[in-house]
């Protein structure tokens, strides 16, 4: 003979698995929204910081920010692969390219040693010896390392809007 569930224990069952459900539910939201993003460089670029809170959104970001994007054609790295930077400038600005440094609405990024010789190792055209001014596109961001070490837009240019996945908040 088979017995029965009664009504409080049906009710505690089917109260335990919308629970277990809504829990499940949310936790596949959390990961899709955030993510915790570790810079593995030799050199911290966003120096101290190597720990970032990720918030996954695509989009243009704001000019002073943190932001996260997938590389397409930088030197050195596999296309989508993800880089975290501070915006240094955004559409509009002024960039003069030198042999000695790249200079952003008046912010100098003198060029290192380690990133020029790794780039010329690797058989990048590096052109240093001229100088180039351009005004960044409606779609293109300058971005920086805090780091004067850090690998960033002085070597391998502007980063377009499309490319940018999520806003970055330094952890530790």
């Amino acid at each position: 003979m088979r017995r029965r569930l009664s009504r409080p224990v049906l009710r505690r069952l089917a109260l335990s698995l919308g629970a277990s459900a809504a829990i499940f539910w949310t936790a596949g939201i959390a990961a899709d929204t955030w993510k915790l993003a570790v810079d593995g460089s030799e050199h911290a670029c966003l120096d101290p910081y190597r720990y970032f809170l990720l918030t996954m959104q695509d989009g243009a970001p704001a000019v002073g920010s943190i932001a996260t994007f997938r590389t397409a054609g930088v030197p050195l790295y596999a296309d989508g692969t993800l880089f975290t930077k501070l915006v240094a400038a955004g559409p509009g600005a002024t960039v003069v390219a030198g042999p000695f440094s790249v200079i952003v609405d008046g912010n100098e990024y003198p060029f290192t040693d380690t990133a020029v010789t790794a780039l010329r190792q690797a058989g990048a055209d590096l052109q240093f010896e001229r100088t180039d001014r351009y005004v960044l596109a409606d779609d293109e961001y300058f971005l920086a390392g805090t780091n004067p070490l850090s690998y960033d837009s002085r070597y391998y240019g502007p980063v377009k809007a499309s490319q940018f996945v999520a806003r970055a908040r330094p952890l530790w």
